[in-house]
């Protein structure tokens, strides 16, 4: 009796036992996620970025319905276009190309205020299945850096002659860029006479250079593309309204003839001789 009573007990245990740990693997659901790809790296103040984060555990079907959202705070705010939060069935990996994984781009705006170094970006995401049903969240750093170039450009000479206008072009950014390019591009007031456009080569900060094209104009204002390569190896352009006055350059006017004093000189010479031939010759006549 004693025996049997002892078995009882044991079994009883036994089937609270593997309940329990039966539980709590049908219960377990462990996701984690992690930044895989930034683009472009560093962020850039003004422009746009993509971020991709993956979410890894979804394999097991007891996470249920699992979101994922992107949390707005300076200097990033979601882009209108992007999407703002992710909800999938944990398990879709069976029917997805077997992964166990998956993946959350999400396309930020850059604010132009946003400084260099690491800022703070944060996602929160959750299961259904956790009992209280709270958001579990996660902070990333995210690199930015003001890579954009600017310019500030002026006449630098005006040649009537030649009909040549040369610009100084001066890089007032912090960062040094590459393959720089000045186009004077059509507009109203200003004729180019050949190319358009001038390949002036690297410009390192605070470095200035030249460029001349041949035009006319009867403008006070020339607008000007400057064309860049910066670090991050992207490709920019940035317009610039030059402002001209042509009086500034009034000595390197070519004269239409003689002026005033050029006659007043000609016509002294010109006495000055009649003046002699005729004092001379008179004397002779005299004697």
């Amino acid at each position: 009796m004693e025996k049997r009573f002892y078995f009882g007990i044991f079994v009883l245990f036994s089937i609270f036992l593997s309940t329990t740990f039966v539980s709590s693997i049908t219960t377990n659901c462990n996701l984690n996620i992690s930044l895989i790809n930034q683009d472009p790296y560093p962020a850039i103040p003004g422009d746009s970025l993509k971020l991709v984060f993956q979410v890894s555990g979804i394999d097991s079907t007891n996470c249920g319905d699992i979101e994922v959202i992107l949390l707005e705070g300076f200097p990033f705010t979601l882009d209108p276009a992007s999407e703002k939060m992710y909800t999938i069935k944990s398990g879709t990996y069976n029917t997805k190309d077997y992964k166990t994984y998956f993946q959350a781009p999400f396309k930020l705006r850059v604010n132009e205020e946003a400084l260099d170094g690491e800022n703070l970006v944060e996602v929160k995401y959750r299961s259904s299945s956790q009992e209280s049903g709270s958001y579990l969240t996660k902070q990333f750093n995210i690199e930015v850096k003001d890579v954009k170039a600017d310019f500030e450009v002026y006449v630098k000479d005006y040649d009537f002659s030649s009909q040549t206008i040369t610009f100084q072009v001066l890089n007032i950014g912090k960062e040094d860029i590459s393959a720089v390019t000045i186009e004077v591009p059509n507009q109203e007031g200003v004729t180019i006479k050949g190319a358009n456009k001038n390949i002036v080569g690297d410009l390192d900060s605070n470095e200035d250079t030249t460029s001349d094209f041949k035009l006319t104009t009867n403008s006070t204002n020339i607008e000007t593309v400057i064309y860049y390569t910066d670090s991050t190896g992207a490709r920019r352009n940035i317009q610039k309204t030059v402002l001209f006055d042509s009086q500034y350059f009034i000595d390197s006017m070519p004269s239409n003839g003689p002026s005033f004093w050029s006659y007043v000189f000609y016509l002294l010479i010109i006495g000055a001789i009649v003046y002699f031939v005729y004092k001379k010759f008179f004397k002779k006549k005299r004697n």
